[in-house]
C-alpha cells in the first residue's frame, strides 16, 4: 500500500511539474512576443518619420499585397481604414452623388415628357381643338 501511495504522489508531482514548464514556455514566449511587437513597431516608426507617414502606408499596403499574393491568399487586413485611401472613398462618394444626379434628372425627364403627352392627348380630346380643325 506505501507503495502505491508513493507511486501516486510521484505522478501528482510530475504532472505539476509539467504544467509549471508548459506556463514559464508560455510566459516566456509571451516576452518574446512583446518584444518582436515593439521591435516592428519602433522599426516601422522610424521609416515613417525618414519617408513620411503617406509613403510608409503606400509601401505597407504593397508589400501586403505582393506577401498575399506570393502566398495566395487573401488580405482582408487591407480593406481596413487605416488601409484604404482617402482619395478612393472621396471619389466614391463623388462618382455616388454624380450617379444619382443623374437618376434624379432623368426621372425628372420622364415625368415632365410623361405629363406633357398626357396634357396633349387631353387637348386633342377636349372640343377646343376639335372646333379649331
Amino acid at each position: 500500500m506505501g507503495t502505491v501511495v508513493k507511486k501516486i504522489l510521484w505522478q501528482t508531482k510530475m504532472k505539476v511539474l509539467a504544467v509549471l514548464l508548459l506556463a514559464s514556455y508560455g510566459l516566456a514566449h509571451q516576452a518574446q512576443s512583446d518584444y518582436h511587437q515593439f521591435k516592428t513597431w519602433a522599426e516601422a516608426k522610424a521609416m515613417e518619420s525618414c519617408w513620411g507617414e503617406e509613403n510608409n502606408k503606400i509601401y505597407v499596403v504593397q508589400m501586403k499585397k505582393a506577401v498575399a499574393k506570393c502566398k495566395q491568399q487573401d488580405a482582408p487586413e487591407l480593406e481596413l481604414p487605416p488601409f484604404r485611401s482617402s482619395y478612393k472613398f472621396i471619389n466614391y462618394l463623388i462618382s455616388g452623388a454624380n450617379i444619382w444626379n443623374r437618376t434624379k434628372w432623368n426621372k425628372c425627364i420622364t415625368s415632365c415628357v410623361s405629363s406633357m403627352i398626357i396634357s396633349m392627348r387631353n387637348m386633342i380630346g377636349s372640343p377646343h381643338m376639335t372646333s379649331m380643325t
